[in-house]
């Protein structure tokens, strides 16, 4: 009976540690999500005929790529690629559509300069703001775009 009752005993005493593991993790997750800046509802900003622009510069090359958000839920994605070894300039132009669910952008371009590719292009992309700035986080690679109307 002893053994029982020291074994029951064990058992909750475990549950009751990893209950306040729980209760801890779920305070932190709860602080976060307040901090977060991401988490308030941007519903109202409008996407269509804005502009967003990435600069990514690698050893051999840089690029430039501008997101444009047209009518109907579609976008344009171009490409600027130049190659710093020769001088020469590349540019590819996507069509696509976007899905949106309150901050959340998803982006897939299939279509390059009118044919359909089978990969297309995906980007998931978080609407922010700070500061009186509008920009685009890209999820997967942490990379932020910018509204192009900032460099006027």
């Amino acid at each position: 009976m002893k053994k029982i009752l020291a074994f029951a005993f064990l058992i909750f005493s475990v549950g009751a540690v990893n209950a306040q593991n729980f209760g801890l993790i779920n305070k932190i997750l709860d602080k976060l999500e307040n901090n977060n800046k991401s988490q308030k509802d941007y519903d109202d900003y409008k996407l269509e005929g804005k502009k967003f622009f990435v600069l990514v510069d690698a050893p051999d090359h840089s690029e430039r790529h501008i997101i444009e958000f047209l009518p109907d839920n579609k976008v344009q994605v171009i490409e600027l690629i130049d190659d710093k070894k020769t001088g020469d300039s590349f540019s590819n132009i996507f069509n696509g559509d976007i899905m949106r669910k309150h901050n959340s952008i998803s982006v897939r371009a299939d279509i390059l300069e009118g044919v359909k590719i089978p990969v297309p292009k995906v980007y998931n992309l978080l609407l922010n703001f700070y500061r009186g700035y509008w920009y685009l986080i890209d999820v997967n690679t942490g990379e932020k775009w910018l509204e192009t109307n900032y460099l006027k």
